[in-house]
């Protein structure tokens, strides 16, 4: 399945409960205010999701989500961003808490670029 479907079904088509009590009790103080991104969000398991995209895509699993700040050096409180998808190159898929939007955020340069109000207008 490539990114786009998986994104458009969660996002356009979920209509179960949201449950992403996981990422509020292991990541304080968080506020997740977007419906989409509660959708994102609920949608993450235990293990990663590779898309059959020609670029790279990967969703990330739940645990490297709570442990970003170890494995990826991305500081959620100070930056006030949660990683969702691994463009590779660095580059990862970010919610921004701040704006209640989307951002791309390179790892190594610590740059937050290409801000979208919804997941759906990144390139895919």
């Amino acid at each position: 399945m490539k990114i786009k479907e998986y994104l458009d079904n969660i996002i356009l088509n979920n209509e179960k409960n949201l449950d992403f009590d996981w990422l509020k009790e292991n990541i304080r103080p968080l506020c997740v205010t977007l419906d989409e991104a509660k959708k994102v969000f609920s949608s993450i398991e235990d293990k990663s999701i590779f898309f059959d995209d020609d670029n790279f895509y990967r969703l990330l699993s739940r645990g490297e989500i709570i442990n970003c700040e170890e494995e990826l050096g991305i500081k959620i409180k100070r930056i006030g961003i949660i990683p969702c998808i691994d463009c590779g190159d660095n580059d990862f898929i970010c919610y921004n808490l701040k704006n209640s939007d989307w951002c791309k955020y390179n790892i190594v340069d610590g740059a937050n670029f290409s801000r979208c109000k919804s997941i759906l207008n990144f390139e895919f």
